[in-house]
């Protein structure tokens, strides 16, 4: 059966809005439907049951016999044949169902016996039918039309099928409609046909109307219309009833274009006889068709003289005198007020048809007088005028229309009225408005009844009289001596009624006629104020103004007689406000008639919630007449509130109260009044959806620089009710919610779908659709979700299907194509939120959805913008929605109802994608159209979303990466996103495929040859060169693309990369930095070369480390220091970078003096003095690490530089001791900066140990020290308590400060006392945290934490060479906490199961471990012995030597006299009755016992030390982010815990628990045997040299008293018993057989061999001897 065209598509495929169909395409689709076509509505005829026999014949029955009773029933019921049924039905399964036509068995399935199935193909028959005839229409109307794209087009197919024959098949369809009846046994409502009958009748009567323009009609034509025109009775026939209006006025419309003719060439048609017949027919209803009556008339009257039949001689004066009448005007003014467009061409020819009729009318009345008396006849004159064309005519003519008018304007102010309406429309013409102006201030005439008199007129004044009828007289007085102004006289009205008006005089008919005439006068004082700036100096006009304002202020529901009034004068400052808004804001706020809004009292959100509006008497007003039914005062003020937006007018004052009231009490209920029409309704909703989006709008865009706190304040209130007003979002949704079958439905029934009112319907819901979008963007998604809008706008249920089910609606609107556009992006805004299932939302199947999007794709109706739409919706389904991705891609799902596989679909996207691969194949030209660049914008999101099986068929094709890569090949010069996406589709390739796997394509860039690798790189040169400052964006994600695939080919395909390439790509690299820095515009393109040319030095290539590559570098430092401080923190950080590197990678260069890299180095002080200067700047401010990442790396690159001796010179001139040292305080004062810290105190340490060391004379320590403070959260050692976090902050702390102090040590001692006094100072202002580090043994063990603590012992001991400069108070202090610092290292080594290990699972945790290898646990107590070693050194400072102790008469002065207790017990520091800061000659016979019986004496150094220092990785330098990371300097983390309980199980691996209990210690513990001999020898000396001098001063002191004798001895017996491991250590141990001879006071070593030194063996050999011959110590 042949297919029925698809009458909609056809319509969008003719007219002009859709450009994306060629003239060709246009001609050869109108070929094909031409005869339909012309044949219009004739084509669907009436059921009749003979019709269902011929279908079936014609079509193959079903076996299941659904679709045979459904077109039976169908038929029948939408009165249709049903042939014409099935073919309708078929059109629908495809265009709108969105199913084939082999579906229709499963259709009919679902939807059989369903009313509702059966109204929808109703619906879309009628739509069908509408779309039919509004294309012949469109045919029509321009037909001839100059400059049309399709003028060609449509006047070969008019001509062809010739104007005549068209006219007769519309009149036979107009005929078809006025008989047609329904059948009574359908289902649907009889009005439903009524008024597709009368939407189709009114567009066959336009389309007739316009082949009148062209082609005029003879009297058989205008005989045959006119004769169907009285059968339809001119749509007064009963069934019509209520909608008989605009067709009457059409046919009426009709008739008077046909007669222009007439009136212009007196020239009657043929057939008098008929028409004679027609009219005598209509005479017996005057009162129904008095216009056609006059129109007969004035037939006749054209006639000449002698041709007029002498039956009428007597009849035609009394039928013109019943014609003439208020009624007749009054229809030829609804002829004109016809809701078109103003300048439409029907329009037009309308109004010139009612203009030359009326002029007859005028020529052939003498008096013209009678026309003026005539009801409703100015006001048909003032309408016509609004025609530029017609009013000229007017105006320059001399005919009895002109005389009319004249007539009128003589009678003011007798009759205001009109002489207010027609100048207030001669007044909107411009070329006229000069004269308006000046008529009405210099008007030379008065008329008045004399009885009314209100001038006083001198008696030489002429006069005349004028009767009109009901015995009115008029008398006009005229002269030179009458010269006034239209304002003057308005004042004297407007003052003699004001009392009235405000309800203070009683009523008067007189006051109430000239309140009219004042309101009248304000239209026209409007248009005055809006063409005439001199109104305002007018002194009349300011005592009107004064007059609005005493209304105004009087305001009151009691005294305020004619509303109409205040909203005149509401309009007439609306109007002012665009010129004078100061004066008239100031005159309003004066009368406090408008409502306010006391907004500063409340927060905004209660401002929302609470209507905080004073209860003025404008608002008062405004609600007594909505309750009558008057809505004019709130169009007004809604008008009043929009330009205050517009133009920013008093914004508390007038707009913040203004859109409060609309919001919150007019938009919520607007839609449920029942007094304005619907168009009212819908022109209010589009008004204040359109206010408020232009508020959001406005705020989004001006949100940096604004502000007004009143435009804040606005803007918050719109939000918060948009959000959460409950009343305002239900209205809001009601219109978003508007079914697409509703409003489409609408406009079949609208005559002009460019401006008909149901546009408004359509425009509210497009910005109710912008506002939902903005929402979106603008507000955060998961705050938008708690807000009642959210509640209400995700609600569905069975009355309220979802809203994305009506969007999706919106996508396939036909009628606008906005619309679809916008509700496509807010379905993509929506579909981006993954826990939507937006596929069920929608309620169709995987097939709908191919057919109502991807079909669309291809439809070449639908223009680029759209397509756009719809590809970028399907992109963001790929990310976000993995229903609606199956759809798209056809991925084989499982049905509900049958559980089986679908069968493929013949179109999916892998096609669209397909063919997009195909073109560019062909002629990467094709990239240049949006389209395709939507199309790669999808091929790159399926990469970077990793959806790559999706399109697996078309990557593995053989031509997809040749075809994928050919844009690049040459400067086709695309957009920078064509290039970018590209490049970085191949970056992203890189990245996931195996080193194997890569495409043969990719692999042949990094070939020998480099061709095509070398076009990439000169293509994103080129695009780098040429760039708009508004394609920035779009070059940088170029040159980023190719960053990332340069980095990630290497990364992942090291293999593919050859040498010459990385070679290549270095060069390149190099080149392209230079290219840019030269003149730089913007520095991330820098930035970008900069982080490749980072990465790409690291590797080691041979054949780049030649001179002239190093000479390119320098030059582009050389550029770089101009634009150094524009470049962001990560640039600086990649330009300090690659120095650092390229000292590495130009070795050979730097290892010698070279004039090239002094001047490289040159720009590089340069650099560094801008970034010192910088870091000065940023002191004070908040300090995070990532902000001084750079100066991090400047440190670092002063440590490389340390290396060169012959560059030190570079150093000194840089100044980068003293610029560290200045800086270091500022780093070291916070933790997230203390790495930058260590390094600098790292460098500063290592610098005195070079030739430079002179250089810290000059520096300036005060200004160090006083910077110098230690966090607070690190400066207070209880903190450090075990609580199960990680400490690792305190470890750059303690490094930073060891290097602060071996620092001074190294200065101490190489330069000697210069330096003393400085040092001293370091010491007395770090006193506290110098002291607090002694602290530490008592709760850590940490490596880093030993050294620290050696370091400060050492650094007094320094100091304490010039013990007679010093403080004694520093001194005393000193030595009162090394007796501490040994008893917690004693403590220590004798309970070391108080040890607990740690090692950080995370950033912050710690978890306990019950093993840690041997090494670490000895090089702990290997630390613990260098400390007890310098604290006994520092001890043995103050007392006295061995030497000079046996001198007896020669005693030691010092300045602080150590005390050892005389006690034995083991000290144990956690105990609080213990005095920790006294030591006993117990403590230290403990570490003699213990270091005498260390296994390490026997052997030599253990080899295995040096493998136990692989335990201690090194140390992290480097902070990779703004939150700082762990910089660990040890795998492992200890606490001093003295409750620990011993474990149940034993791991031979850690033997450290067998070590003590309590008081009670092994020494088979497995550490012992690790342990440095060297420490441990050099220990053992020091401990018994103190021990040495200490008990020689206790047992040489002379005692009297008999109980200190006692104790005396009592001291010696535990000293000879507590000694005896001592001294057997050294007989067992004594490397030599050395004879001591004890001679007086003196002890003498004599050695055997003289070839032999002196050793630690022979040393304790003496110390031995001491103890048991000089102390008298015999055991």
């Amino acid at each position: 059966m042949e297919p029925f065209p698809y009458w909609r598509n056809i319509y969008n495929t003719v007219v002009d809005e859709f450009k994306a169909v060629s003239v060709n395409y246009v001609s050869e689709v109108l070929s094909e439907v031409k005869k339909p076509l012309v044949e219009g509505i004739l084509l669907y005829k009436k059921y009749e049951p003979d019709s269902y026999t011929t279908w079936k014949n014609k079509v193959q029955a079903s076996k299941t016999g659904n679709i045979d009773k459904l077109m039976k029933d169908t038929s029948s019921s939408i009165d249709l044949d049903c042939t014409v049924t099935y073919r309708m039905f078929c059109n629908y399964i495809m265009f709108e169902y969105y199913g084939k036509i082999t579906d229709i068995e499963e259709a009919t399935c679902v939807e059989l016996y369903r009313k509702l199935f059966i109204r929808k193909l109703w619906q879309f028959v009628a739509a069908e039918r509408m779309f039919q005839l509004k294309t012949i229409q469109f045919l029509v109307q321009h037909y001839k039309e100059k400059g049309h794209k399709l003028s060609k087009v449509i006047d070969d197919f008019v001509t062809q099928q010739t104007l005549k024959t068209i006219r007769e098949k519309l009149l036979e369809q107009f005929k078809m409609l006025i008989i047609e009846n329904s059948s009574s046994e359908n289902i649907l409502n009889n009005q439903d046909y009524i008024e597709r009958d009368r939407s189709e009748l009114i567009q066959i009567l336009i389309t007739y109307i316009y082949t009148i323009e062209h082609e005029k009609l003879d009297g058989d034509e205008i005989a045959k219309f006119l004769d169907l025109f009285n059968q339809h009775g001119f749509a007064l026939n009963i069934i019509f009833s209520g909608a008989e209006c605009e067709s009457r006025n059409l046919e009426y419309n009709t008739l008077l274009i046909a007669l222009t003719n007439i009136w212009e060439e007196s020239n009657w048609p043929h057939n008098f006889s008929k028409l004679e017949k027609i009219f005598n027919e209509i005479s017996s209803m005057v009162n129904c068709h008095s216009v056609l009556i006059l129109c007969w008339s004035m037939m006749l009257l054209a006639l000449p003289p002698e041709k007029i039949p002498p039956r009428y001689f007597s009849k035609l004066p009394m039928l013109i005198l019943e014609s003439l009448n208020e009624e007749s005007f009054k229809h030829l003014y609804n002829l004109l007020d016809n809701g078109y467009r103003n300048q439409s061409k029907l329009n037009i020819l309308i109004y010139k048809a009612v203009y030359k009729f009326f002029k007859q009318i005028c020529s052939r009345i003498d008096n013209i007088m009678k026309i003026y008396e005539t009801e409703n006849s100015i006001l048909v004159l003032a309408k016509l005028m609004e025609i530029p064309e017609i009013c000229d005519d007017v105006m320059t003519s001399n005919n009895q229309v002109r005389k009319l008018f004249d007539a009128t304007i003589n009678l003011y102010p007798y009759d205001t009225k009109s002489f207010a309406l027609l100048l207030t429309t001669l007044i909107k013409h411009k070329k006229y408005s000069t004269n308006v102006v000046e008529l009405l201030n210099h008007i030379q005439i008065y008329s008045e009844i004399p009885e009314n008199s209100k001038i006083s007129v001198p008696l030489q004044t002429p006069a005349y009289e004028i009767s009109l009828m009901h015995n009115r007289t008029i008398v006009q007085y005229y002269g030179d001596n009458i010269q006034y102004s239209f304002m003057a006289n308005l004042e004297i009205v407007f003052q003699d009624v004001l009392d009235y008006a405000t309800n203070l005089q009683e009523d008067d008919m007189q006051k109430n006629e000239e309140i009219n005439n004042v309101i009248v006068s304000m239209d026209l004082l409007c248009q005055l104020v809006d063409n005439s700036s001199d109104i305002w100096q007018d002194a009349h006009f300011q005592r009107v103004l004064t007059c609005c304002k005493t209304v105004l202020a009087r305001i009151n529901l009691e005294s305020c007689r004619s509303p109409r009034l205040v909203n005149e004068i509401l309009k007439l400052f609306t109007h002012g406000m665009q010129s004078r808004s100061k004066m008239l804001s100031t005159i309003l706020l004066s009368t406090s008639c408008l409502p306010t809004a006391t907004a500063h009292m409340l927060p905004v959100h209660q401002l929302v919630k609470i209507n905080l509006l004073n209860d003025c008497p404008f608002l008062q007003l405004i609600m007594r007449e909505r309750s009558a039914g008057n809505y004019q005062l709130v169009y007004t003020y809604l008008g009043f509130i929009k330009d205050c937006l517009e133009h920013q007018h008093e914004n508390e004052r007038f707009l913040l109260p203004g859109m409060i009231f609309i919001i919150q009490h007019v938009f919520p209920v607007h839609l449920g009044w029942k007094e304005p029409s619907v168009h009212e309704k819908n022109k209010m909703s589009y008004d204040i959806l359109t206010m408020l989006l232009n508020i959001l709008h406005s705020h989004a865009m001006k949100r940096a620089e604004c502000s007004d706190r009143s435009l804040q304040l606005i803007y918050e209130v719109c939000l918060l009710t948009l959000l959460n007003n409950d009343a305002f979002v239900k209205t809001f949704l009601t219109i978003l919610r508007y079914r697409n079958e509703y409003i489409e439905q609408l406009m079949i029934r609208e005559v002009d779908w460019e401006i008909g009112c149901t546009r408004d319907v359509i425009l509210s819901v497009r910005q109710a659709v912008t506002i939902v979008l903005w929402l979106f963007n603008n507000v955060e998604y998961q705050e938008l979700k708690k807000t009642v809008f959210w509640q209400y706008f995700s609600y569905s249920g069975v009355c309220f299907p979802s809203v994305l089910r009506i969007i999706c609606e919106y996508i396939n609107h036909k009628f606008d194509s906005v619309l679809p556009k916008l509700a496509c992006r807010l379905f993509r805004r929506i579909s981006m939120d993954s826990s939507i299932p937006v596929l069920a939302c929608m309620e169709i199947d995987n097939y709908q959805v191919q057919s109502m999007f991807l079909e669309r794709l291809r439809d070449p109706l639908e223009d680029d913008e759209m397509r756009i739409a719809l590809l970028e919706l399907i992109t963001t389904c790929v990310m976000t929605q993995n229903g609606m991705t199956a759809a798209f891609f056809n991925m084989h799902v499982k049905k509900a109802i049958d559980n089986i596989l679908p069968e493929k679909s013949d179109e999916t996207i892998i096609n669209f994608l397909g063919e997009y691969i195909d073109s560019i194949a062909q002629s990467p030209e094709t990239l240049r159209s949006p389209v395709q660049s939507a199309i790669l914008t999808l091929f790159h999101t399926l990469w970077k979303e990793k959806r790559l099986s999706l399109i697996q068929t078309l990557i593995t094709q053989d031509t997809f990466w040749k075809a994928l890569i050919n844009p690049l090949d040459k400067n086709y010069d695309f957009k920078s996103d064509t290039y970018y996406q590209i490049l970085d589709i191949l970056a992203m390739e890189a990245y996931y495929t195996k080193p194997n796997d890569l495409a043969k394509e990719l692999q042949e860039l990094f070939s020998v040859k480099l061709n095509l690798l070398k076009k990439i790189y000169t293509l994103v040169l080129h695009s780098l060169r040429k760039y708009d400052d508004d394609d920035i964006t779009g070059v940088l994600k170029i040159q980023l693309a190719w960053k990332r695939f340069i980095i990630l080919m290497i990364r992942n395909h090291k293999t593919v990369i050859t040498e010459d390439a990385k070679l290549f790509l270095m060069k390149s690299t190099l080149e392209g930095l230079f290219d840019h820095v030269q003149s730089p515009k913007h520095t991330s393109i820098i930035s970008n070369w900069l982080d490749l040319y980072m990465y790409l030095s690291q590797f080691d290539v041979s054949g780049f480390d030649t001179e002239d590559n190093f000479r390119l570098l320098c030059s582009c430092y050389k550029h770089i220091e101009d634009v150094y401080l524009r470049m962001n923190k990560k640039s600086r950080e990649a330009v300090i970078t690659i120095v650092i590197k390229s000292i590495k990678q130009f070795h050979s260069l730097f290892s010698k003096p070279c004039v090239i890299v002094n001047d490289y180095l040159f720009v590089v002080r340069k650099l560094i003095e801008k970034e010192y200067d910088d870091v000065m700047h940023r002191q004070g401010t908040e300090l995070k690490c990532s902000d001084h990442v750079v100066w991090h790396l400047i440190v670092i690159l002063g440590n490389h530089m340390l290396e060169y001796e012959h560059h030190h010179k570079w150093l000194f001139f840089t100044q980068l001791l003293h610029k560290i040292a200045s800086s270091l305080g500022f780093y070291a004062s916070s933790v997230v900066t203390m790495p930058i810290a260590k390094l600098s105190a790292m460098f500063l340490y290592k610098l005195a140990k070079t030739g430079l060391v002179d250089e810290f004379k000059g520096l300036d320590f005060a200004d160090v020290y006083q910077s110098l403070k230690s966090p607070r959260e690190l400066a207070n050692y209880s903190a450090l308590q075990n609580n199960g976090k990680n400490p690792d902050i305190y470890l750059d702390y303690w490094l930073t400060y060891s290097y602060l102090v071996n620092l001074k040590v190294v200065l101490l001692e190489k330069l000697g006392f210069c330096m003393f006094r400085k040092t001293l100072d370091f010491v007395h202002m770090q006193r506290d945290e110098l002291f607090y580090f002694f602290k530490l043994l008592q709760v850590t063990v940490n490596p880093t934490a030993l050294k620290l603590i050696a370091s400060c012992i050492r650094l007094f001991n320094q100091l304490l060479r010039w013990d007679g400069a010093m403080d004694f108070s520093t001194i005393t202090a000193y030595y009162e906490m090394l007796p501490e610092v040994l008893n917690s290292c004693i403590n220590i080594i004798l309970r070391p199961k108080m040890i607990k290990f740690y090692v950080p699972y995370e950033i912050v945790n710690l978890e306990m471990l019950e093993s840690v290898p041997l090494v670490y646990v000895t090089t702990i107590m290997d630390g613990i012995l260098d400390i007890i070693s310098i604290s006994c050194r520092g001890l043995l400072q103050v007392s006295p030597s061995l030497e000079k102790l046996i001198h007896r008469s020669s005693q030691q002065k010092t300045t602080q006299q150590l005390q050892i207790d005389w006690d034995f017990h083991i000290p144990n520091v956690y105990n609080p009755n213990e005095n920790i800061k006294s030591l006993t000659f117990g403590a230290l016979m403990c570490v003699v016992h213990y270091l005498s019986k260390t296994p390490a004496q026997s052997s030599n150094k253990n080899p295995a030390k040096k493998d136990a220092m692989l335990y201690i990785p090194t140390m992290v330098l480097e902070a990779e982010s703004e939150k700082r990371l762990p910089i660990q300097t040890e795998i492992y983390i200890s606490f001093l815990c003295p409750d620990y309980i011993e474990p149940a199980s034993i791991e031979p691996f850690n033997s450290i628990h067998r070590f003590a209990t309590s008081e009670i210690y092994s020494l088979t513990s497995p550490w012992l045997s690790q342990m440095d001999q060297d420490r441990t020898t050099i220990a053992l000396e020091l401990v018994n040299t103190l021990l040495a001098s200490q008990i020689f001063k206790t047992v040489s002191m002379v005692i009297c008293d008999h109980n200190q004798k006692q104790q005396m001895h009592m001291l010696k017996r535990e000293l000879c018993s507590e000694l005896h491991f001592f001294h057997d250590f050294v007989r067992k141990h004594s490397a030599h057989s050395n004879k001591y001879e004890v001679d007086g006071n003196r002890i003498v070593c004599i050695k055997k061999s003289k070839d032999k030194s002196f050793t630690s063996q022979d040393y304790l050999m003496m110390l031995s001897h001491w103890f048991m011959e000089i102390c008298c110590l015999t055991p």
